[in-house]
């Protein structure tokens, strides 16, 4: 028997978008039996704390942040997605990760 993968989601922004994109990822696992993968919700970002809140009680995730500050072990993951609500956004967190590597920092 394999071992079976885990899809590690981080989650920035839990507005319509990420809760559709927390749901899409939760499914995958029911919808594709055959890809014998699991996944995992674990951290979510948003500004707001009842965000932050919605996505631990309602969507799952292990744990939250209102500064966008993602944990360590959140982006070493071994398979870590964002899904970002603008391109303004994906710009923003793209600036921040090259910042972070070259710090060698894990703060977005």
């Amino acid at each position: 028997m394999t071992e079976q993968k885990t899809i590690n989601v981080g989650l920035i922004s839990v507005g319509w978008m990420g809760k559709v994109h927390t749901r899409a990822y939760s499914a995958v696992p029911q919808l594709y039996p055959e890809l014998g993968v699991k996944t995992r919700l674990l951290q979510a970002a948003d500004t707001s704390h009842e965000r932050v809140k919605y996505a631990i009680d309602v969507l799952g995730y292990e744990t939250g942040t209102s500064t966008i500050v993602m944990s360590s072990r959140t982006l070493t993951s071994t398979s870590f997605r964002f899904a970002l609500p603008t391109s303004s956004m994906q710009r923003w967190v793209k600036q921040r990760l090259r910042l972070a590597s070259h710090s060698g920092s894990k703060s977005l």
